[in-house]
């Protein structure tokens, strides 16, 4: 059974060192940068284990702790606290809060697999059975942007794959065509209006249906340079409009592993 976990913490290069760490692993990982989210999201899809921050802005990891306590359905579930705090007397104090365990940062990735293992039942995606997608399957693809240019930019860019693209033209419509169909990937313009990509990107990594999509941000190519475009919150990368065929299929096939003897072994598919 794919594993729910949940990662809430402040810090954006703490959440994506733990996706990475587990991402030969079957599990789902969510995200929330502070406490009230964190909250909001396990109440929602109840998750097997919980890593939690310890100092964070909003609500601190103790007050989202007793509050997880006190819920119901959420206080029986496994937390592990994360601390930068490795003085005595501060570890004692975050082990005495009632976690399961704790880990100090910055942590060592074979540790949190350690941990984790002792929580749940921790396994690979080739243990449970997870085949991996081939560059020649139908590949589902969700561009996001209230262009319609953008969206058949990509559908070109593609031509010649059997991978299938969907416009969507605001996030709400986006979120939407995630959870209730398969998305493998998803490409969000950063020009969309109140930073509707970062708020999509948040949105996805909040519902454990969506948490493992990659998500590239669409960038017009005078301004992948600037900080605001390339930097991307999280996101696997940045992609240049007009959109490159050969380049944009490259990055598909890296962001989804797809499984291929070589990922452009076969003519026609990844070169233009």
């Amino acid at each position: 059974m794919r594993i729910k976990l949940l990662a809430i913490d402040d810090c954006k290069i703490i959440r994506q060192t733990v996706a990475h760490t587990l991402r030969d692993y079957d599990c789902a990982i969510m995200e929330a940068c502070d406490g009230v989210a964190g909250l909001a999201i396990a109440t929602r899809e109840r998750p097997d284990v919980i890593l939690l921050d310890y100092k964070m802005p909003v609500m601190d990891g103790s007050e989202t702790l007793a509050r997880l306590r006190a819920h119901p359905e959420l206080k029986a579930t496994p937390v592990i606290m994360l601390t930068a705090e490795a003085r005595r007397p501060s570890v004692v104090k975050v082990a005495q809060l009632g976690v399961r365990d704790y880990l100090l940062k910055p942590f060592d990735s074979r540790i949190l697999i350690e941990k984790l293992g002792r929580l749940v039942a921790l396994k690979t995606k080739a243990e449970n059975g997870v085949k991996p997608k081939r560059v020649n399957d139908p590949i589902h693809i969700l561009v996001v942007d209230d262009e319609p240019a953008g969206v058949e930019q990509v559908r070109a860019g593609l031509t010649g794959t059997p991978w299938n693209v969907t416009g969507a033209w605001d996030i709400e419509h986006a979120l939407g065509l995630c959870l209730a169909q398969e998305v493998d990937l998803v490409l969000a313009s950063l020009e969309l209006p109140k930073e509707g990509a970062h708020m999509l990107f948040q949105d996805l990594r909040g519902h454990a249906a969506t948490a493992g999509i990659p998500v590239f941000g669409l960038c017009a190519k005078s301004a992948v340079g600037d900080p605001t475009c390339s930097q991307g919150a999280g996101f696997h990368g940045v992609i240049a409009m007009p959109v490159d065929g050969s380049e944009l299929k490259t990055k598909v096939c890296g962001a989804l592993k797809l499984e291929t003897p070589s990922c452009g072994s076969r003519p026609g598919l990844l070169d233009d």
